[in-house]
Formats: structure tokens, C-alpha cells, sequence
């Protein structure tokens, strides 16, 4: 056999010949099926030399399996573009070029009618989301996939008006109009209801309706009250009729009868009951009559003064208008044939009266009966001048003080009372028309009882016009000067003496005059002593400091400020200004001054320690050695080394998201510490630690170290549908931000070469899968990988077997009395046995074979 056969043979079961030197094996032996024979190579051969070709990457989106023939697949949704196998040439090349997967690409989608779709790539596996406009309603599949074969699946679907429930008509009333979205409904009512609710709906965008269905009311007519005295029957529903009725003595005034209208009106306005009216009666002749005239009213009769009432006093008017009596009489009665009719003097008898008289000199009085005196004095004072006196029958005039009566007997003559005595005056009396006065001289004031004279204090009134002091005298006064002033010539005013004239007024320093007096004073610096005239030092210092900002010194007849260390006297002599230390080669601070009153302060730049002399820094050095020793998904363990020669009483250690910039989590942590853990971070992120010493004064230098969190797995790798051919899966995504999903998957009973296993890149954002195109009956290996930018996560599997498909197209043929022959087409499940079932259709018995 030639070397060529040998090969093909080798090939075409499966198998490769063995590049074998003649002198160490001179035949080769491979295991073929039982119905095949054995091959061998002869002797003939005594060297073979073959170049092996170049290995062959799987297309992208597919597989490729073979040695020296390979055949090249693409993953469902991809079409082979080239060659599907490549055969190995002895001379060490393929026998083609490598073939590519393309990706299944469906037809560009039509937006329904009133509707959108939506999809991004349309390759396989995008699906197509349909949404109807506002108020259309999806008829059809809402999402169609991409299929491997390159068309969508389902039909597409439509977008129909949407309808709103069908709606009644309320009782009593009717309903138009149409339920399709944006349809509105109008509600009416018959004649004689009330619509209650919204006269009208809308079917809105979620097809439902834009309020309550309203109902009919029947109409009611406001509620009547039964006339005063009197009473009705009816109810006040449309169509109702309300009759009225009057109680005995009262007539109806207005309709006895009102309907309610379909308005809510009442047919008319509602009746009154009106007592039955008498007619006036007539009063009696010299008499009268009272009360009113209606029914039941009764009305009194009376006569006039000086008549006898002859009938009845009182009549009542009648439910029939009628009186229960007639008008009665009145008769003239005769007073003066008793007792004179009370009569003093004369009684006169007159129609329905009488009448009393006096006899001369009498006038009847205001009782009309008795007789009284007559007064000429009431009438011109009878003509006396001054007082008249009546008495019985006549009257007599009198005189006032001061007149005394006249032959005449009526008129009264002056009497002169200053003729007698002075008429009792103690200065002046004169005499006036009935009367007299008395008077006083100048200085003298009259009594209270009109005659003694009394001295007047002219000083008791404007201090008598003196100036200063005034002093009384019998009928006279004088003015006089306190000390200091002179009484002037006028004998009323005051001039000033000026005491500062002689001799300085006796002051030791300043002598000012005043009026009606002098002051002494002093010079600054000096008080004035207790008696008024000398002059001592003043210790300025002794109050308030004399107004120093901080020392102040007494000198005679003044003082001194001065300022403390730090400070400077301000020019105005008292104040204190602090002195800027700073402003001089910087307080002699090694870095920052700040001046402070009085004095100043140095301070460091972060990182740095002020020294014992206050002045100079001294650095504090971050931690050495600052790593991270453990990261995981969740949590990162940081150490470090405590510097050299550093005074340092803690450690701040802090942790930022360096995408955010924004600090998670910050500890102060004892000097003893040298490590610390976070913990709660989140997977697949970036993050920056950082530390300081600190030192009793101050933070210094910080270390940092960039780590980055491990990528959390996905959970729960579960296969929801299980089919012939497809597996639908499902998983928790992880925390972290993903950039993919590495999924893959292989036969069971293959080893995980590269060449059977098959994998696909998902997006990270996903959290389910169709694997399609497996074989049925057949076990596989799923394993699934979430990728972020930052790492891979640990991979979780699962291991589960497709459904076993049946057998199709099963026939019966040769059919006799006792067997017949049954055919079907295999299923592609690698099949162990069949279970065939016959069935007697009349007895239902059943026998397996």
C-alpha cells in the first residue's frame, strides 16, 4: 500500500498515520469497526517524511473540530462564509483559506399603523419590542426574535382603537356616543329627572373611562308647609299633586291645588288661609265701639261719659259673618239729681254731662267741682310795687329792705342807710337804691361780711414786683437784696456785687464771679479742697486708669501711660497698639507667623512638627513599608510600618472610590495599630487608601496605595427550560459593573480541548440565555464567567441533559390476520431500546414489545 492510500485509509476512520521510520516498527495497526479488516503497512516504505500543517483557530462565532481534515461550524445565528472543511497537504499547508462566520442579519422592521417598533442590531438574537400609540391596543405578539434563519419570528402584530367598557343607560334616561378611545359619552335624562354626575365621559389613553356613570334622579319640588290654619295632602315628587284646606272660620285665598313641574317649580304659588271678616257694626249714638272684626273677634261697646249703655256691652263675629248681638244704646243720665252732682256751689245739668258754677268771688277749681278763693295778687301783682299779700277776699302791699311803703299803699320810697352810723362801715359807706355799700382805702382789702376793712399783703402777689425779698407792712410793703447784690435806686431791682475783684475772691487759682455770688477752681491736674478756696493734686491714675490702655504714672498736677512688652503707645497718649512681630523677618517663625495681640505664634505646613523652641519645624514622615496584603470581592487589608524616630499618637487611614473621588470610609487608629481591614466595598472597583501620623500638633505626609477589588461571580446558574435541542438558562448578576459574560458550554463524555469546547461572549448586562442547536439526549457542561474591566470572576457551572425527541413518521405496512410490520424514522438521541405499544382498540387490552 502507498503511502497515499495508507493516509487516505488513516483519514477516513477517524484516525492519522504515524510518522514512523521503517527500522524501528515496519507496520502500523488501527482498530476499525468489526466489519472492517486490518490495514497494514508493508516494508516497501522505508521512510516516510510528512510536514504537519499549521494549527487552526476556531472562526469567531464558531467551531472547528478535525485533525487533518478540519470542518468548520458557525454558532446558531451565524452563516459559514468559505470552505466548511480544510484538508492538511503534505506539503505542510491547508488546502484553503480559513472560513468566517457571519452574522445572520433579519430584514428592517415596518413601525405598525398608530404604533412603533424598536430594535437595535437585528441580529440574531435581537428582539424587536411593538408598542401601540396612546390609546391603540397591541393585536398580535408584543416582541419578535431574530431567528439563525434570518426572518423574525411570530407575525407582526397591529395596532387597533382601542375600546373603553360598554356603558348603560342610567334608569330613567338614555346614553350616545362612542367608547373608542378618545370617544366621549353623553348622558341624558327624561323629562321630570336630574342627571347626578358628569354629564358627559371620555375614553381616555388607558381605556378607561374619565369618571363614574351618572345616574337619574326624579325631579323634587321644594317642600310646602301647610297654610297657618289650615292643612294639605300630596308629596312634593314630580308630577305630585299637593291639595290645601282650611281649618272653620277661614277661607282659602289662592289655588287649592299645585302639581310639581319637571323643573322642580311648583303650578303656582302656595294659598293662604284668611279669617272670615265681619262687617264693621256701627257704635251706638253717644257711645263707641272697639276690637277687631274678624272671626271669633269680639267687640266692646261703650258710651260716651254721662250715658247709661242700654243692650249688650259685647258682640262676637261668627264663622257665617254675623254679630251674636245687635248694637246697643246709649241714654243721657241726670248728675245733678244726686248730691249736686258733687257740685260746691251751682250744678247745671247738660246732654251726657253736667256742669258746677261758683258763686262771685269764687273761681272753680281745676277738680271742675269745688270753689276756690280768687288771688289778686296773681294778676299785675294786684299794683304794688313790691310784694302783694292776699288774703280772704282781699290783699295788701309790702316793701323790700331798704324802701318803706308809700301813702298810696302800692309804691315804695328809697331808704339812706349810711345816714345812721355810717351804716355800720368800717372805712366808706355809700348809699345806693335800696340799698348801700362799703368800701376801703388803698392798702386795705373789705371783709367778707361787707363792713371791716383789712390790711393787704402785697408781697403775697408777685412777691409785691421786688426782685428778691419783699417784706409787708400796715397798708404798705418793701423790697430788699440777699447777700452779693445791692438794691437798686428804683427801689424794686438788684444788682450783683463782684466779690472776684478783691483780693481774687480768696481763691488760690481761678476765682469766677457770678451772679449774687463767685466760685473758686483749679487747673488740670488739680481739685478744689473742702473749704472752697485751696487747690490739691489730682491722682488721675486712680480713676479709670486715668483712661491708659495698660500703665499709666501720676506726676503732680498731671500723669504718664505706658505700654507693656509687645506694645506701642498710640499718639494720642492713652492707647496701647500691638506690634506686628511678623512684620520683622517673620517673628523668626521657620515657616508661618501669625501675630497675635501682644505677642505671636509660629505654625507649620502640613506634614511638619513645630519644635520645643517654638519656632522652627520639624517633619513628620508618612508610615513605611504602606501595602496592601489581602483584596477580596468584598473587603481590602492594608499594613504599614511605623516611621523612625516619629512622635506619633495615632494613624487617620481613609479609603476613596477613585472614580467618584468620594471617601467611603475614614479611622483614627491607636499607634500600636499596623494594619486595618475594609470591609463592604464593592466588587470590581477602583479604589485609593491613604495614611498619616499624627503627632500632639499636627497631621503629616501621607503614603497611598491604588488597589482594585475582586469580581464578584455570578449566583445561581439555573436551566429554566429544558428542550430537544435548546436549554434556556438563567443567573443572578453579580455587583460589579460588568463589561461581558463568558459563557460556555461542552459535551459531557469530550474532554474540555479546545477544539470541543464552544464559547460564546455575552453582554454584562443580561441575565438569561437560549443555548439552541444541541443534540438531544445529550449531557452538557455549562460554565459561565462574568468579565469586568478590571478582571474575571471565578466561574460557576452547572451540568444538565437535553430531552430525549421522539421517534416521527411511524408507519404501519403488511398487515395479516396475526402480525403486521411497523417502520418510523429514528430520532437523532442515540437510542438504547424502544418501548412499542399495542393497543386493542375493542377490548383496550395492551401488549409491549
Amino acid at each position: 500500500m502507498t503511502y497515499s492510500q495508507a493516509r487516505q485509509v488513516c483519514i477516513d476512520n477517524g484516525g492519522s498515520l504515524a510518522m514512523i521510520k521503517n527500522s524501528e516498527i515496519n507496520s502500523f495497526v488501527k482498530t476499525l469497526p468489526s466489519d472492517h479488516k486490518w490495514f497494514g503497512l508493508t516494508d516497501e516504505v522505508t521512510e516516510v517524511t510528512v510536514q504537519e500543517c499549521p494549527t487552526l483557530n476556531a472562526p469567531p462565532n464558531g467551531a472547528v473540530s478535525g485533525d487533518n481534515v478540519l470542518t468548520f461550524t458557525c454558532n446558531t445565528g451565524y452563516n459559514l462564509v468559505g470552505p466548511s472543511t480544510l484538508t492538511c497537504q503534505r506539503d505542510g499547508t491547508w488546502s484553503g483559506s480559513p472560513p468566517t462566520c457571519e452574522a445572520v442579519q433579519c430584514p428592517t422592521l415596518s413601525n405598525p399603523t398608530n404604533g412603533d417598533v424598536s430594535y437595535s442590531t437585528r441580529y440574531y438574537g435581537d428582539v424587536a419590542s411593538y408598542l401601540c400609540d396612546t390609546g391603540y391596543s397591541l393585536n398580535g405578539y408584543s416582541t419578535r426574535t431574530c431567528q439563525s434563519s434570518g426572518s423574525w419570528s411570530q407575525s407582526a402584530p397591529t395596532c387597533e382603537v382601542g375600546q373603553c367598557p360598554t356603558l348603560t343607560s342610567p334608569v330613567n334616561g338614555a346614553v350616545s356616543g362612542s367608547n373608542g378611545y378618545g370617544g366621549t359619552l353623553t348622558f341624558t335624562c327624561n323629562t321630570g329627572y336630574n342627571l347626578v354626575g358628569s354629564s358627559t365621559l371620555t375614553c381616555q389613553s388607558d381605556l378607561t373611562w374619565s369618571g363614574s356613570s351618572p345616574t337619574c334622579s326624579i325631579v323634587q319640588c321644594p317642600l310646602l308647609a301647610a297654610p297657618d290654619n289650615g292643612g294639605k295632602t300630596g308629596g312634593n315628587s314630580y308630577q305630585d299633586v299637593v291639595t290645601f284646606s282650611c281649618n272653620l272660620g277661614y277661607d282659602l285665598v289662592g289655588s287649592s291645588s299645585l302639581t310639581c313641574r319637571a323643573d322642580a317649580s311648583w303650578s303656582g304659588s302656595a294659598p293662604t288661609c284668611s279669617r272670615v271678616q265681619c262687617a264693621v257694626p256701627s257704635s251706638p249714638v253717644n257711645g263707641d265701639s272697639s276690637g277687631p272684626n274678624f272671626y271669633q273677634d269680639v267687640v266692646q261697646f261703650t258710651c260716651d261719659q254721662g250715658y247709661d249703655l242700654v243692650g249688650y256691652s259685647s258682640s262676637t263675629c261668627q264663622a257665617d259673618r254675623t254679630w251674636s248681638s245687635n248694637v246697643p244704646s246709649c241714654n243721657d243720665i241726670d248728675e245733678c239729681s244726686a248730691a249736686n252732682g258733687g257740685c260746691d256751689h251751682v250744678c247745671t245739668n247738660t246732654m251726657g254731662s253736667f256742669q258746677c258754677s261758683c258763686v262771685d268771688g269764687f273761681t272753680l277749681n281745676l277738680d271742675s267741682h269745688s270753689c276756690d278763693d280768687r288771688d289778686e295778687c296773681a294778676v299785675g301783682n294786684a299794683g304794688c310795687h313790691h310784694n302783694c299779700n292776699n288774703i280772704i277776699g282781699s290783699y295788701w302791699c309790702s316793701c323790700g329792705s331798704g324802701y318803706r311803703i308809700n301813702g298810696d299803699g302800692h309804691s315804695c320810697d328809697d331808704v339812706n342807710e349810711c345816714y345812721n352810723g355810717n351804716g355800720g362801715c368800717g372805712q366808706t359807706c355809700t348809699n345806693l337804691i335800696g340799698s348801700f355799700q362799703c368800701s376801703c382805702q388803698n392798702g386795705y382789702r373789705l371783709d367778707s361780711d361787707g363792713f371791716t376793712c383789712n390790711d393787704v399783703n402785697e408781697c403775697a402777689s408777685t412777691n409785691g414786683g421786688c426782685e428778691q425779698t419783699c417784706r409787708n407792712n400796715i397798708g404798705s410793703f418793701q423790697c430788699s437784696c440777699g447777700a452779693g447784690y445791692n438794691l437798686d435806686g428804683n427801689g424794686f431791682t438788684c444788682n450783683d456785687v463782684n466779690e472776684c475783684g478783691t483780693a481774687n475772691g480768696g481763691c488760690d487759682q481761678d476765682c469766677t464771679n457770678s451772679r449774687g455770688s463767685f466760685q473758686c477752681s483749679c487747673d488740670i491736674g488739680y481739685d478744689l479742697n473742702g473749704d472752697g478756696f485751696s487747690c490739691v493734686d489730682v491722682d488721675e491714675c486712680e480713676t479709670a486708669n486715668g483712661g491708659c490702655g495698660q500703665i499709666c504714672n501720676n506726676t503732680i498736677g498731671s500723669f504718664e501711660c505706658f505700654c507693656r512688652t509687645g506694645y506701642i503707645l498710640h499718639v494720642d497718649g492713652l492707647a496701647c497698639n500691638d506690634i506686628d512681630e511678623c512684620d520683622t523677618a517673620s517673628g523668626g517663625c521657620g515657616q508661618f507667623c501669625t501675630n497675635t495681640i501682644g505677642s505671636f505664634n509660629c505654625f507649620c505646613a502640613t506634614g511638619y512638627n513645630l519644635s520645643m523652641d517654638g519656632l522652627t519645624c520639624d517633619e513628620l514622615p508618612p508610615p513605611t513599608n504602606f501595602t496592601f496584603c489581602q483584596v477580596t470581592e468584598n473587603s481590602a487589608t492594608v499594613q504599614w510600618t511605623k516611621p523612625v524616630d516619629a512622635l506619633v499618637v495615632a494613624y487617620k487611614v481613609w479609603l476613596t472610590e477613585e472614580e467618584t473621588a468620594l471617601t467611603v470610609s475614614r479611622k483614627y487608629l491607636l499607634d500600636s495599630a499596623t494594619s486595618t481591614i475594609f470591609t463592604f466595598l464593592t466588587p470590581a472597583t477602583e479604589y485609593v487608601v491613604a495614611v498619616t501620623c499624627i503627632s500632639p500638633s499636627v497631621e503629616g505626609l501621607q503614603a497611598s496605595v491604588t488597589i482594585v477589588t475582586d469580581t464578584d461571580p455570578p449566583g445561581q446558574l439555573s436551566v429554566d427550560d429544558i428542550g430537544y435541542t435548546s436549554l434556556g438558562l438563567s443567573w443572578i448578576p453579580p455587583v460589579a459593573k460588568l463589561t461581558e459574560y463568558e459563557l460556555t458550554y461542552s459535551r459531557a463524555e469530550h474532554s474540555r480541548t479546545r477544539r470541543s469546547l464552544n464559547v460564546f461572549i455575552l453582554p454584562g448586562d443580561v441575565g438569561n440565555y437560549w443555548l439552541q442547536e444541541l443534540l438531544p439526549a445529550t449531557k452538557y457542561v455549562i460554565s459561565l464567567t462574568a468579565v469586568s474591566r478590571f478582571g474575571r470572576s471565578d466561574t460557576i457551572n452547572t451540568t444538565v441533559i437535553t430531552g430525549t425527541d421522539p421517534p416521527i413518521h411511524i408507519e404501519i405496512r403488511n398487515i395479516s390476520s396475526t402480525w403486521m410490520t411497523v417502520t418510523w424514522t429514528a430520532p437523532v438521541a442515540t437510542v438504547v431500546s424502544y418501548d412499542l405499544t399495542v393497543t386493542d382498540a375493542t377490548t383496550m387490552a395492551k401488549k409491549h414489545f
